[in-house]
């Protein structure tokens, strides 16, 4: 551990004395994850017009591990960056082990901590799933619950912020599955009052399709807000099917009328709340990474890092035409 941590301060050090402090970035730029990443990068070049020094190269991983695998090795050879960011916890769980060996820091945006825990040159930042999927728990602990999670390392860790609170009902499918259906109506069958969900958004869109096919009238908490109900969820969708889902975030809704809001209006005229809130995140990551992961400002209302973890807020939101927090 030791070796380690010596060697980050002396990647830093060198890394200090050049012209320019490059970063490796790994995100999936196409396939159903592109809509969060796609916002992240314009995020991260309108903090590069105001951060000199640092130089980014991004790589489509395409949220595949086989594939981010493959840039992180072209980037280490035809690059040699000084620092990774990676997005997503698929692709980081991939090519973390790699990351390790170079010893070189990396700042990944992920809702788990494990690859943190598990990797002493990793840094986690974003949502995390643990602590607010227990506190919107909190919200909703009066209500049935039910968990429709797929198989996956971020459901499991959301799911024990939930178990802290209140127990649930389980509805598992395997990563990577779209039809619901049957689990819905087991559901139903099962009295559910409050259908917890967590994905990415294509998973999510489907989940709501098909509430609305049935008819059903169960009520849905969700995680991350500004991942959850998107411009295409909220277009392919009734109004009265989505209004009443709560969700939880760490980025304030007060971002849009801050001063990146206003300047990532500015250049993007149509951005609705969710992109903004998504870019907001690739903004805060140049931040951290120019600031060698020391003291840095913050404009999401971060609090730095404890244990290489991102100390984060909570908020909790309502939709109704469009996300409020109500707590």
């Amino acid at each position: 551990m030791k070796k380690i941590l010596i060697l980050l301060l002396l990647l830093f050090a060198c890394g200090s004395q050049n012209d320019t402090f490059d970063v490796g970035v790994i995100v999936p730029l196409t396939g159903p994850a592109s809509y969060y990443s796609q916002n992240y990068v314009k995020g991260m070049e309108l903090a590069l017009e105001e951060t000199p020094g640092i130089q980014i190269h991004v790589q489509d991983g395409k949220l595949d591990s086989t594939e981010s695998i493959k840039v992180a090795n072209s980037l280490e050879h035809l690059v040699d960056p000084e620092a990774y960011l990676v997005v997503f916890g698929v692709p980081t769980h991939a090519v973390a082990p790699l990351l390790q060996e170079t010893g070189k820091p990396l700042l990944y945006e992920a809702y788990t901590r494990d690859i943190a825990e598990l990797y002493p040159n990793a840094y986690k930042s974003n949502f995390d799933a643990q602590s607010s999927c227990k506190e919107l728990t909190k919200r909703i602990a009066h209500e049935k619950i039910g968990v429709l999670f797929a198989n996956i390392m971020y459901t499991d860790e959301c799911l024990k912020g939930i178990r802290q609170v209140t127990d649930v009902t389980e509805y598992r499918y395997p990563y990577g599955n779209l039809d619901f259906r049957t689990l819905l109506l087991k559901a139903e069958k099962d009295g559910i009052e409050r259908l917890f969900i967590m994905g990415l958004s294509h998973e999510i869109l489907n989940m709501f399709k098909q509430l609305t096919e049935m008819g059903s009238d169960m009520r849905v908490a969700c995680a991350a807000s500004s991942e959850c109900i998107i411009p295409l969820v909220e277009k392919s969708i009734p109004q009265d099917r989505l209004k009443g889902t709560l969700s939880v975030d760490y980025i304030p809704e007060t971002i849009v009328g801050s001063e990146f809001g206003k300047k990532y209006l500015q250049k993007y005229p149509e951005a609705e709340k969710t992109e903004i809130m998504n870019a907001a995140a690739g903004f805060e990551a140049i931040k951290v990474l120019a600031s060698r992961f020391g003291d840095y400002t913050s404009i999401i209302g971060t609090k730095g890092f404890q244990n290489r973890i991102m100390q984060t807020e909570h908020y909790v939101y309502e939709y109704d035409g469009g996300w409020k927090v109500v707590g």
